[in-house]
């Protein structure tokens, strides 16, 4: 996996402290603008992390956030964390930690794609570990300073709801396929 950086951060989740992985790497095309993180736009196998020292690493985070608070987050930033690339990572990093540390860990998926994507692109399999999502690329016109998320046209869901408008366009899908068999 490429990981460019592992912070602490008060300003990833809006109520939790946590910790932060930014993944190397971002397949959107065109980039956003004013992207707050262009440095990991590519995909450059000089942040390659073996997986096991990044589990070991963000439980060691976590842990000594705990000795603090009650809950704390595990932010997935970028680049994109469901690029090609970073998808299985993601994936097995988020079933990790939420088998450790269930409930006292939020898990908080940032990425450009809205559900839409995550449902054509059959990604769903690899969030189902996520408790929240920022969906939807970051638009300075919509920039927003004292809300959250950072753009007034990014969706801030829970899995559940993710679920749901998943649901909702498969019904739709399946009523188009039902129209175009007449």
């Amino acid at each position: 996996m490429l990981i460019n950086s592992i912070v602490f951060s008060n300003i990833d989740h809006p109520k939790l402290p946590g910790i932060s992985i930014f993944f190397q790497g971002c397949d959107a095309q065109p980039k956003c603008g004013n992207c707050h993180n262009p440095q990991t736009w590519e995909f450059d196998e000089t942040y390659f992390v073996p997986y096991k020292f990044l589990l070991e690493r963000v439980k060691k985070d976590l842990s000594f956030l705990l000795q603090e608070y009650d809950k704390v987050s595990l932010n997935f930033l970028g680049g994109e964390p469901l690029s090609k690339i970073n998808r299985g990572t993601l994936k097995m990093l988020s079933k990790d930690i939420k088998s450790m540390f269930d409930k006292r860990v939020t898990t908080l998926l940032y990425s450009w794609r809205k559900p839409i994507e995550i449902h054509k692109q059959r990604l769903l399999e690899f969030v189902e570990h996520i408790d929240e999502f920022v969906l939807g690329r970051y638009l300075e016109k919509y920039k927003s300073l004292d809300a959250f998320p950072a753009s007034k046209n990014q969706l801030y869901i829970t899995y559940y709801q993710l679920q749901e408008i998943i649901s909702i366009i498969e019904e739709k899908e399946d009523e188009y396929a039902d129209i175009n068999q007449l």
